[in-house]
């Protein structure tokens, strides 16, 4: 059997897949609650059906927490191997990224390079000027940013739906290039 790690998409996916489990888990105490204060203020609890059902009712009701605490042991599994997967998705976006940001410099600099003198002042003007200015790095400054975002508001699950959503404009990026 393979010890394959699952992919961020996968993760992400389990992950919104268990909030919706607590979403679901959390409802159900009202509800039961509910249930069976609506069956005591009936009077009809003297039947034997009834009594089951509020039984069976109060069981579910004791069963709750324990269900909720599986759910966020779950929750906090997920969010660590989504960190785990984030973090080296991240590092490899931010070299592809920085590669493509040389590579179209390096552009730049040929073009200007044998139209001035001075090397050093080309590199300059090219690093604080002229690559700034372009689209280019525009649109990579971008990709990097919205990531940066959702990290700085400590949501690494959103920071890594928009990792995957970067990671494709990246690819887009690069092949226009």
């Amino acid at each position: 059997m393979s010890s394959k790690k699952p992919s961020l998409e996968i993760l992400i996916e389990a992950h919104h897949k268990n909030e919706a489990l607590r979403t679901t888990t959390e409802a159900l105490k009202p509800r039961i609650e509910g249930e069976i204060n609506s069956a005591l203020a009936t009077g009809d609890v003297l039947s034997e059906q009834i009594a089951v059902s509020l039984q069976t009712k109060r069981a579910q009701l004791e069963m709750i927490p324990a269900k909720l605490g599986q759910i966020t042991a779950r929750a906090e599994d997920l969010l660590a191997s989504i960190q785990a997967e984030f973090n080296s998705r991240f590092l490899t976006f931010e070299s592809e990224l920085q590669a493509l940001q040389a590579k179209t410099k390096k552009k730049v600099l040929d073009v200007l390079s044998p139209l001035m003198l001075d090397q050093v002042f080309v590199q300059q003007l090219v690093d604080q000027m002229v690559w700034t200015r372009t689209k280019m790095a525009i649109e990579l400054g971008g990709l990097e940013t919205a990531v940066r975002f959702q990290l700085s508001q400590q949501n690494i699950v959103l920071a890594a739906r928009e990792l995957l959503r970067v990671e494709k404009e990246l690819t887009l990026i690069q092949t226009r290039s």
